[in-house]
């Protein structure tokens, strides 16, 4: 054989080494997460092993003996070749039976996104209440999953402008930042911002007419047909640092209502057990008088619903929650750099008028 074809045959063969030992290395418990499943669909089959109860260090021996095989297909002889894309083809078809239909599929992560986002059967629903060609704008407040604003946009096409009071953004899409007045206006460059109708997290209070309600997802759909005016207002909570998490509590937590008449307020609370242990308590003043208290376990939910009268003279009603302890991540959980004292996180708010409690 010439020299140069045998120098070409080492080249080919250490570079089919090379490529089957590389998997080897790949850190398998870092990359095989939720996060494959929308943008590294060739993890999914790993992941599917480690299911099957191959652990995480001993995927990339699998790994390695796998790419092996497939290196030694290299060798195959020239009248046998087309076995290599036939074996290609089952592999591909195989890997996409399990990215399609497996435990962590696409199907099945597209299910929880919708679910996530959207709790009613109608997918539609916006739509379906106000026309496909109305304008409804959706009013980021920092409560609710990012799914909610996603889905909902998806699925209905009467939604329109999206107005961020929190700030931080969770994608490239067009969004504008507005600001709140102290009477709950929405303003963006100085203007109030104005909407036909307003889907929002219930816990915004926004100011017009209900037109439809997600109890699942909490949010609700209203006609305002003028500026947006939020009446209720929330202090005490840190600001949703991932928009998909509820925002987390310091020691007490503040709900005012304006446009009150009494009623009922209902919160939805959770606990996490990466950071607490043991429940959690939080009690609900009205006036200074104690009106409720929950515990909440480690890894659960729970609700809390008080009965609310607006302050003398008012038409404001102001709850005041306090937490009965709180920890900082950085003190108990390793390697967190964390150092907020946080007690519980407030998922949503649902305020009920006395003519509707």
């Amino acid at each position: 054989m010439p020299l140069r074809s045998w120098s070409a045959s080492l080249l080919a063969l250490a570079a089919v080494l090379v490529a089957a030992g590389l998997p080897f290395f790949l850190p398998f418990q870092r990359f095989v997460t939720p996060d494959a499943v929308h943008d590294s669909f060739g993890l999914l089959p790993w992941w599917w092993l480690h299911d099957q109860g191959v652990a995480f260090d001993s995927l990339r021996w699998v790994a390695l003996c796998f790419a092996a095989a497939c290196a030694a297909l290299a060798l195959v002889p020239r009248r046998v070749a087309i076995v290599v894309p036939a074996l290609v083809a089952c592999y591909f078809v195989a890997t996409s039976v399990i990215v399609e239909r497996g435990e962590h599929s696409i199907r099945t992560a597209s299910r929880a996104a919708r679910a996530a986002g959207i709790g009613r059967p109608d997918r539609d629903w916006v739509d379906r209440a106000v026309t496909a060609n109305a304008s409804v704008a959706y009013v980021r407040t920092g409560f609710g999953s990012f799914y909610t604003l996603w889905e909902n946009e998806f699925f209905n096409r009467s939604i329109g402008s999206v107005y961020n009071l929190i700030g931080s953004s969770v994608d490239a899409l067009p969004e504008t930042l507005v600001a709140r007045r102290a009477d709950g206006t929405l303003v963006a460059d100085g203007r109030p911002v104005r909407a036909e109708f307003v889907l929002a997290d219930q816990s915004a209070g926004v100011r017009g007419n209900e037109v439809a309600r997600d109890p699942v997802a909490g949010t609700v759909l209203y006609r305002t047909g003028g500026p947006i005016v939020l009446l209720a207002s929330v202090t005490g909570l840190y600001p949703n640092d991932t928009a998909s998490a509820p925002p987390w509590s310091g020691r007490t937590v503040t709900y005012t209502r304006r446009g009150c008449n009494g009623g009922t307020l209902s919160v939805d609370l959770a606990n996490d057990p990466a950071l607490f242990q043991s429940a959690q308590t939080v009690t609900a003043r009205t006036g200074g008088r104690l009106v409720g208290r929950v515990r909440i376990e480690p890894a659960g939910r729970a609700a809390l619903t008080v009965p609310v009268d607006p302050t003398p003279g008012t038409d404001v009603c102001v709850v005041r929650y306090e937490v009965g302890r709180t920890l900082v991540p950085a003190q108990v959980e390793p390697g967190s750099t964390d150092t907020r004292p946080l007690g519980a996180l407030f998922v949503s708010f649902d305020y009920r008028p006395a003519s509707s409690a």
